[in-house]
């Protein structure tokens, strides 16, 4: 038994030298500048994205490496603004299996959605975040925005006490999407605290480097997918069912607003969104246009 493990610890070994000298002289990526043990382990970046401290981490390797930096045995990060198009513009190949959690109900919203559906539901939001359709919206901006300043103010008249300015942003910013995605707000502003869904979001965002590094290595994914805790998938299940219900509403009461949903409502019969489809990508607004914001 003993020589069994012995023989695997030194296979893997092996393994793991051999590896490294591949990604570290022969893969493609060789000559890219970057830190030597990025080359062949991805153990760095996963430290500092648990810590929260990826991008500070990732600007200093641009500063000490250039505008090309490999971070992982196949990863590059840019900051030259011709990457752009290349990198986020349209193309045949699919997302790192990383940036593909799969949503509970299956169905992927358009950031990580097939490059075959990907264009028709970017087509289907185009009018919604065109410069016409958010000078449509800015009479909902101000509305918030003066509210903020209100808010403010209300500080400074008791007092002069220090007011937590991230807190009222993200009231601000969760309220506009509310309002754009579910047509009402969630009325944090007027409430001055998180509601328990925005608090559950908050936690969602802190397990993302988990269910990244989770993503990324097969072994350890299919592990977590047989023994995840109750707790994770719960967290889940409230927030979809939190938009659900939402998005539910909207289309119940319909609304004269030039919400998101009006847009995509009125396109012609077989091209717009599945309701599926809709519920995906508004729990994607609510992350990326409020606390990512």
């Amino acid at each position: 038994m003993l020589g069994t493990i012995l023989a695997l610890v030194a296979l893997l070994s092996l393994y793991y030298i051999v590896s490294a000298i591949y990604f570290l002289t022969l893969h493609p990526l060789a000559d890219v500048p970057g830190p030597k043990i990025c080359a062949f382990s991805r153990i760095p970046y996963w430290l500092v994205a648990f810590k929260g401290d990826d991008i500070h981490w990732m600007k200093s390797l641009h500063d000490r490496y250039g505008p090309v930096v490999r971070f992982g045995p196949t990863d590059l990060s840019y900051t030259a603004t011709e990457a752009w198009n290349d990198i986020h513009g349209p193309k045949v190949s699919e997302k790192a299996p990383e940036f593909s959690v799969q949503p509970v109900n299956g169905v992927p919203p358009m950031l990580t959605a097939s490059s075959e559906n990907h264009p028709r539901v970017r087509r289907l939001f185009l009018p919604a975040f065109s410069e016409r359709g958010l000078r449509q919206q800015e009479p909902l901006f101000r509305k918030y925005v003066d509210l903020l300043m209100y808010k403010i103010s209300e500080v400074g008249e008791e007092g002069g006490k220090p007011v937590e300015m991230g807190q009222l942003l993200n009231f601000a910013t969760f309220d506009v999407m509310a309002e754009l995605c579910f047509g009402q707000s969630l009325g944090l502003l007027v409430k001055n605290e998180y509601s328990p869904w925005v608090k559950a979001i908050f936690e969602s965002l802190k397990m993302l480097p988990i269910a990244a590094m989770i993503n990324y290595y097969p072994i350890l994914n299919a592990i977590f997918t047989r023994f995840q805790p109750k707790s994770v998938m719960e967290q889940r299940v409230t927030h979809y069912k939190h938009t659900e219900e939402r998005v539910n509403q909207r289309l119940q009461n319909g609304s004269d607003q030039p919400d998101v949903w009006n847009l995509v409502l009125g396109a012609e019969e077989g091209k717009g969104l599945t309701l599926d489809e809709m519920i995906s990508n508004a729990e994607l607004f609510m992350l990326a246009g409020s606390e990512t914001t």
